[in-house]
């Protein structure tokens, strides 16, 4: 079971909130436009953004592909023109405040506007409308770090760049840099007048420009062309409607420096002194803006970008469509059912190669990020290079009983730099900041290097120690075994700062309690030469794999750490930035190379020949996880030359549920270009929880292709593991020239148990005295693996929602709620024992986590009709004020959070959406991972209640993603409260265990009691099996009695 860390909550909840809003309320995590949860809706009239969907496909869904070019079917254009036409005059016919702000005909048909909320039914009731979905948000993209670069990178910039470290200057010697290739860069805009990028590289020009207007230097010979589709006011999460709403003009120069950086990248032209060129160097630049000067974008104009993609001329002629865009944006948690997907399959389609950013949220499996995540874009992670700021790592000098050693510099992000600080000293150590400091202690740390343990408070506040004490530098002791890393502080201080690892550490305070000095130097110019993190990853990539099936994402990794580029507004200088922003176009880049290279090949047969000529990266001896670096490392001259393409490229068995032993199968289809047979010989590398059985060697004759199949065994050798990742490669390399292709494979080993409830037996034999008499259930499970089974009492079911196209890309059911039960259980919180009240639900569909489902129970506690208290099942740092990254079940007072929503609506800028002052109670969200089930709790004795016990209650669970509606609720929720007694004697069952865990092939008797309830019971097993036909992980049971 996933428990997620809130034991934090359990002991105080403003440990967890203490972290308010900030005034600026462009910050919030919400929009003025909506919220999921009903106490923080919007209180005042509100626009809502949203996208309809209309019944013709879109028109390159049906375009005939011939010789590469997309020709669109006229008599479906014109259906498809008048059909929009009719939509557009029946908006206009429910109210002239509906504006239309876009229309998209190529990669959706699909109209974007704004209108008044509750206009939003009557819309989606138009006929021709297939689907409305609100339009979502992106926030701004965000690099990971910027760096000073120095002057030994400067130096070996020609020999040594990103370009060279992936040989695409190989193909550059063969005359492939780009000619005649367009690349759309759909970011923060492009600095047309830096040198890089075309312009005169003049500062003073750049500050000339009005963004918002025509202008001379642009269109120049690099970026040849593009649009702003927002305006430079647009934000859409801006606390305006102005804001919020996306104003076109011509100007699609950079006002941030994203976009600059990531086109420098793709196809900029360096000075090869302190800059180098792009990947793709002579290739076309389409500056693509989406996003304002401050503030985030949405669909609508990501989307539009897309559209303008097929069709730069914007005259529904895609025969000039771009080669390849660049997505340096997204989200977390990216699914595979999203408008992105059918949009971007589309374009794909028409011949334009999609490569999008898998994100920067670290080793986190599943938040890799969409628009990646589409089944036809290209997901990029990133890698570490070879050059210099990667691998010559600052370092400073430790003499420790005679011995000088080098240590890598563990730095404040806001000290004076290590690499260039002279300062020398002995060490006193003056413990963790919290413990007394003796005065003669005080006296010795003044002019020398404070040595201070980690713990107790901020590194922050042991800086500030540091500096009152007069020391001249911080060595900084971890406090747990593993590597130190970077410190972080708001306030700047003037000396160095480094962590060392904890058993460094102690060897240091023994050597001071035997000797009394210790001396260290903070020397300029000493580094560590790190070679083996050259082609290892990023600590930042995103991990895959896709939320909810598991899909290979990301796809394939490229150079993403300290890559130097454009700086926009500088006129001609370079800065360094890191993020999977800067890997995506680098395989922007290479896909362009690609694309000239073989000008006949489709952008499936493109992709595979890209990953299937990826490097494979290790660590240790062992390929990192496939679920980190996709295929491997993009490389471009074995892209190029390989003769043998294996379809598909990646083999991705996703989500595979394991009692002990299974075997699975997956095709490949070799195919040879060449003109000439090939032997291929096959390797696999795996790791031990899955083994893939395949022929030892292949022979695929002359512009043929030959299928294979490989056997999949899959193991769990630890039966109570659950959510197992199982990964490998198959290697196959010509037995000619030892060149090789390969496949990554991977499947999620989830357990599955069997159980099932065959009595619920009260112990009486009538139902006069059944109160307080024992129950008793039998649960059986006939699997080989353990698993959990919920006891609540039944408040309903609720049917399955249909969508108008299960079969479309973009067409989800996700967080479709079941069953839902309650129950009030004892718990022991803090030393005491308390009652908890417990609602656990019960989705359709599993979910890989519960982050795309949010739990909502109402609490009308006086009978107005109106919600007094609000029990939220959530992440929590999606509720405005909150910044801790957990799952919560948090207690609302609804009334206090709709006026704290009310006053950041009349006055956002001097109201700060902060709901924390309305938390009444802050507990776990407890959630099974890959499956249906999760339930949330709150202190029994806070929820208020009416005179007599009782409560009325609206549960439903909320999702405003891809064609879900947003509001589920249980049954008859929608439209009146169930009226219920809140004491455990009130309920049918109570006194059961909070979870029981049945054995393998084993049973357990249940004992609980009866109370006056009437309900059945809903046992949830979160660990059967997820089937969507015939479900086994809920049943509802009735009650008997003694014969």
């Amino acid at each position: 079971m996933k428990y997620s860390s809130l034991l934090i909550l359990t002991f105080s909840i403003f440990a967890l909130l203490t972290s308010c809003a900030p005034k600026n309320s462009k910050q919030s995590s919400f929009d003025l436009i909506s919220s999921k949860y009903f106490s923080m809706r919007q209180q005042t009239p509100t626009q809502y953004v949203g996208i309809v969907q209309l019944t013709i496909p879109a028109l390159l869904v049906d375009a005939k592909i011939e010789n590469g070019v997309a020709i669109i079917d006229e008599d479906q254009k014109k259906e498809l023109l008048a059909e929009q036409a009719e939509v557009i005059s029946k908006l206009e016919a429910i109210s002239p405040e509906i504006k239309v702000l876009a229309s998209y005909k190529m990669v959706l048909n699909a109209i974007a506007f704004t209108a008044p909320s509750e206009m939003a039914v009557k819309i989606d009731a138009i006929q021709g409308v297939t689907k409305l979905v609100a339009s979502s948000n992106f926030a701004r993209p965000q690099t990971v770090g910027t760096e000073k670069i120095v002057k030994s990178v400067i130096d070996s910039l020609k020999e040594k760049n990103t370009v060279t470290f992936i040989g695409a200057d190989k193909l550059h010697k063969l005359g492939i840099s780009g000619q005649k290739m367009r690349v759309g860069v759909i970011d923060t805009g492009v600095d047309y007048t830096h040198a890089m990028l075309g312009g005169p590289g003049k500062k003073e020009i750049f500050e000339s420009i009005d963004p918002s207007a025509e202008t001379s230097y642009f269109p120049n010979a690099k970026v040849v062309g593009g649009l702003d589709f927002v305006g430079t006011k647009y934000s859409a999460g801006g606390a305006t409607l102005e804001e919020q709403i996306p104003v076109r003009d011509v100007n699609p120069i950079d006002e941030a420096g994203h976009g600059s950086h990531v086109a420098g990248s793709v196809a900029g032209i360096g000075d090869n002194l302190t800059s180098y060129s792009g990947v793709a160097p002579d290739a076309a630049i389409y500056a693509l803006k989406v996003f304002g000067k401050e503030g985030s974008t949405s669909d609508i104009a990501v989307i539009q970008a897309l559209e303008y993609a097929a069709d730069p001329s914007e005259t529904i002629n895609p025969s000039n469509r771009l080669d390849v865009v660049n997505l340096s944006l997204g989200g977390g948690f990216g699914k595979p059912k999203i408008l992105y997907n059918e949009a971007i399959k589309n374009l794909t389609r028409a011949g334009t190669v999609v490569v999008a950013s898998a994100g920067n949220s670290g080793d986190n499996p599943y938040i890799t990020g969409a628009p990646g995540t589409s089944d036809e874009a290209i997901s990029v992670a990133a890698s570490i290079d070879y050059m210099a700021q990667n691998i010559s790592i600052p370092a400073v000098e430790l003499s420790l009983d005679g011995v000088t050693k080098l240590l890598q510099a563990y730095e404040g992000n806001n000290t004076a730099p290590a690499s260039t600080s002279k300062v020398s000293g002995t060490l006193v150590h003056i413990g963790n900041g919290v413990e007394a400091i003796s005065d003669e202690v005080k006296a010795l740390v003044k002019g020398h290097i404070a040595l201070i343990d980690r713990g107790a408070i901020s590194f922050e506040q042991k800086f500030v120690l540091a500096k009152t004490l007069g020391a001249t530098g911080v060595l900084m002791v971890n406090n747990v075994d593993g590597e130190p890393f970077p410190m972080g502080s708001a306030e700047k201080f003037e000396f160095p700062a480094v962590m060392v690892t904890k058993s460094i550490g102690e060897s240091i305070k023994d050597l001071l309690a035997k000797k009394g000095e210790v001396t260290f130097n903070f020397s300029p110019g000493q580094v560590i030469n790190r070679d083996e993190l050259i082609d290892t990853m990023t600590d930042f990539s995103s991990r895959g794999p896709r939320s909810i099936d598991s899909l290979i994402k990301p796809e394939v990794s490229g150079p993403g750490a300290n890559v130097i580029s454009a700086a926009f507004g500088t006129g001609s200088a370079v800065v360094q930035f890191s993020g999977t922003s800067m890997s995506g176009p680098h395989l922007a880049g290479v896909m362009a190379l690609l694309k000239q290279a073989f000008p006949k090949d489709d952008v499936r047969t493109l992709k595979t020949r890209l990953l299937n000529t990826s490097k494979i990266m290790m660590e240790n001896g062992t390929y990192i996880a496939v679920s980190r670096q996709g295929a491997g490392r993009v490389q471009v001259k074995e892209a190029f030359k390989t003769q043998v393409l294996a379809f598909p490229a990646t083999l991705s068995l996703g989500e595979v549920p394991v009692a002990s032993v299974k075997t699975v199968k997956k095709d490949v289809v070799l195919t040879n270009t060449s003109d000439k047979d090939i032997l291929l010989s096959t390797k696999v590398l795996s790791s031990k929880n899955i083994k893939a059985s395949v022929q030892s060697s292949f022979k695929v004759k002359a512009k043929s292709t030959l299928k294979f199949t490989v056997s999949f065994t899959l193991s769990r050798e630890d039966k109570n593991q659950n959510n197992v990742e199982a990964d490998g490669f198959i290697v196959l390399t010509n037995s000619d020239d030892g060149s090789k292709i390969s496949l990554p494979f991977l499947a999620v080993l989830n357990k599955v148990s069997d159980i099932k409830a065959s009595d619920l037996v009260t112990q009486t034999d009538s139902k006069i005295d059944r109160n307080g008499a024992e129950v008793k259930l039998t649960l059986t499970n006939s699997a080989k693996s353990s698993g959990d089974a919920l006891i609540f009492n039944l408040l309903g079911t609720d049917e399955r929602k249909t969508v108008a196209n299960p079969g479309n890309l973009s067409s989800s059911t996700l967080c479709d709620l079941e069953a839902a039960g309650i129950r009030i259980v004892e718990k022991m919180i803090e030393g005491k024992t308390i009652k908890v009240l417990q609602v656990g639900v019960k989705l359709y569909d599993a979910v890989t986590f519960w982050q795309p489902c949010d739990l909502s129970l109402q609490i009308d506690s006086n009978n107005d009709g109106i919600a007094d208290q609000e029990l939220l099942g959530i992440k929590a740092d999606y509720v405005s004020g909150i910044t801790a990254k957990v799952f919560a079940s948090l207690l609302l007072d609804a009334e206090l959070a709709r006026n704290l929503r009310t006053a950041f609506e009349l006055d956002p800028a001097n109201n700060a959406e902060n709901y924390v002052p309305a938390i009444l109670d802050a507990k776990e969200m407890k959630f099974y991972d890959h499956s249906n089930v999760a339930f949330v709790e709150a202190d029994l004795s806070k929820i208020a209640k009416g005179k007599d016990g009782k409560v009325g209650i609206k549960l439903s669970v909320t999702h405003l993603e891809a064609d879900s509606k947003g509001d589920d609720f249980l049954a008859s929720h929608g439209e009146k409260w169930q009226k219920i007694s809140l004491s455990e004697n009130s309920l049918a069952f109570y006194d059961m265990p909070e979870i029981v865990t049945v054995k393998e092939n084993d049973l357990e008797h249940v004992s609980m009691r009866r109370g006056l309830g009437e309900m059945r019971a809903l046992v949830l097993y979160p660990h059967n099996t997820p089937v969507a036909l015939k479900d086994k992980q809920s049943q509802i049971i009735s009650e008997k009695l003694l014969k």
